[in-house]
Formats: C-alpha cells, structure tokens, sequence
C-alpha cells in the first residue's frame, strides 16, 4: 500500500487498493484457506504491471474477484500461471472463454498462425506457448467451477496438446531443413501414446510420443548428406525441444519417449518397416498393451499418416497365444504388486 510494487505505484492505484482491501480480506477468508490464497494472489497482485484497471475491474466485477480469490485458494497450479503471466487475466473477459469445450473450435488453425506468422524457429515457439497458457488457463478454470466434466476436459487438454503438435512439428521439419538440407524423398509421422494417445490428459500430463519414417535406404539430405535415418533423428529431437524447451514464455510438455519399441536405449525416430518387424517378431504384451492407445497425430504427408495407422491396426489384430498373454499379466502384476504395494485398504 506504500507504492513498492506497480500496482499501487501511483495515487489512483493506492486508492482503488483501499477500496479493495476489505472485499480481498473478506473473500480471502471465505476461502476457508486465507494463507494460501493470500501467498498466491499476492504474487500476482505483486506481477501486475499497473494495478489501476485490474483493480477497478475487480471492483465492478465482484462475481470475477471471487472467482478469482477463488483460484488462489483452490487451484495452486492456475494461481501459478496467473502470478506468472497476470495477463491470462484478459482471456477470461474474451467472450470465447465462457463458451462451452469444444474440442473442434479451430484452436489449431489459431496456433499454426501464430506460429508460421514468426519470424525464427525460437520466435515460433514463443508464439505458440502464449496462446497455450491461456488455453491452458480457459480449460482448467472451466473444470474447477464445474463447467466441464473431468472427460471433457481431459479431450480438451488433447485437442490443446495436438495444436501445439501439429503446429510445432512442421516448423520443426523446416529447422531441420535449414541446418540438413532436403530428402528427395520421405515422410515422417508423430505418433502419440498414453493418455495423450487415448485423449485423457490432464493440466499436469506429459507427451508420450513417437516418430516413424519411411525413405528409400540410399537417400541423402541436399545440404550435409545426411541420411534418412540422422534427418528424422534431427526432426524428432527439433520436436522435442520445441515441445519441452523453456523459453522466455515458459514450457509446453515434458516428453517421454520410453514407451516406444527403442525406448531410451535406440534412435528418437525408428523407420516404419523396422517398427512392423519389431511388433511382429520381439514385442512383450506390455508393449501391445502401449499401441492399443497410439494415435497418429501429425504426419508430413497424409497418405503416410493413413499408412501409419495401418500398420498399427495390423499389429493389433495378430493372433497372440492365449497362454503367453495369460502369463506376462501374471508376471506384470506381480511386478507391481513388488514395485508399487498398497499403502491401505482402499489403495486399488
């Protein structure tokens, strides 16, 4: 209240804040969890470039400070993405933001936008995560006051994640381009898993991905004469700094790629013909059990994309012994029984 931080710099923000003060003790306290609320909202309050419209906002709009004090109290991941970044603020006001999910509201025609319309690779990335913050922010504040079921929202942070993805993965490519040269001839697929594969993220999931490729074997890049094989390797890892990098904007996703046949051990990108060989002759169950919920993203040519599925759909319907599958999930739940026992009676 002495001017120390931009807020309540200058008179007129010193005055709002008086008037504010006991509407932001009042609901701090209907909280039922003031100290935590306080922390938070004053490190938002304390990131606000100039306090004067925030404030007299809250004052007119007392239904949107609750809301707000609300957040701070209930939510600590968005109060964190509303102390670092205040203006995810002004999203609520869109008229957008009210509206029901939608998992089809042209949110990735408005990320790839963003992002051709950047002038680098690194300005891209900025461009992207902007967009995703607030998204982001929209999805779980539609979830916390109850405007969207758990399922909803979990397709929601999906669709968010597939943006972001089908944005990135083509500036990726042109990175690669630029610092390799071209392939006269290839395609590349991203392939998700987990439960950004059978769309049920949430706020706090990671990326589980995969890249498969198809190129004739003596194929070389115009520029450095790479091979296929260091080409999408250089994409793949392009994708994932995009994806998991922190720029002056913050992170998108943290990716794991061990869900895949090479896991941590082999390249980043496996070719298409090499991963069918896998699933046919050394694949485990577990390994099935992980492809039941793969799911082909973003592809560099769709008719690539359509073959990718295929070959994931052929994997799935080959016949497996009976007694094989009946003893690897004996094994695997004897592995997390050892692993991950029960801490109680209730624990599943």
């Amino acid at each position: 209240h002495h001017g120390r931080i931009p807020a309540t710099r200058t008179e007129k923000g010193r005055e709002l804040f008086t008037r504010l003060a006991p509407r932001l003790l009042t609901a701090l306290a209907e909280t039922g969890a003031p100290d935590a609320a306080f922390g938070r909202f004053a490190v938002f309050f304390s990131n606000l470039l100039t306090g004067v419209q925030v404030q007299a906002l809250f004052l007119n709009q007392p239904k949107l400070f609750d809301l707000i004090v609300g957040v701070m109290a209930y939510a600590p991941r968005l109060a964190q993405q509303l102390g670092r970044r205040p203006a995810a603020l002004d999203s609520i006001l869109d008229a957008r933001f009210q509206a029901e999910l939608d998992t089809e509201t042209g949110l990735v025609e408005q990320i790839r936008q963003e992002a051709e319309g950047a002038d680098d690779f690194e300005k891209s990335l900025d461009a992207v995560r902007r967009i995703f913050k607030e998204q982001s922010f929209r999805i779980g504040l539609h979830l916390l006051t109850g405007r969207a079921e758990p399922a909803a929202a979990g397709r929601a942070y999906t669709t968010l994640a597939d943006a972001a993805i089908e944005s990135l993965a083509p500036a990726a490519l042109k990175e690669a381009q630029r610092q390799g040269g071209r392939l006269s001839s290839g395609a590349v697929a991203v392939v998700a898993l987990g439960k950004a594969g059978s769309r049920e993220m949430t706020a706090g999931s990671d990326l589980d991905l995969m890249t498969l490729y198809e190129a004739p074997a003596d194929v070389v890049t115009t520029g450095k004469a790479w091979s296929a094989e260091v080409f999408y390797i250089r994409f793949t890892q392009r994708l994932i700094s995009a994806l998991s990098a922190h720029t002056a904007e913050g992170g998108l996703y943290e990716v794991d790629m061990r869900l895949w046949p090479t896991g941590s051990k082999g390249p980043v990108s496996v070719r298409l013909s090499g991963f069918e060989h896998y699933y046919e002759a050394e694949a485990d169950t577990w390994e099935f059990m992980v492809l039941t919920r793969a799911r082909v993203v973003w592809a560099s040519r769709p008719d690539f994309g359509r073959k990718v599925e295929t070959s994931i759909e052929a994997a799935l319907r080959r016949p497996r012994p009976d007694a094989d599958m009946a003893g690897d999930v004996k094994k695997m739940r004897a592995l997390m029984d050892r692993e991950r026992p029960g801490r109680g009676f209730w624990d599943m």
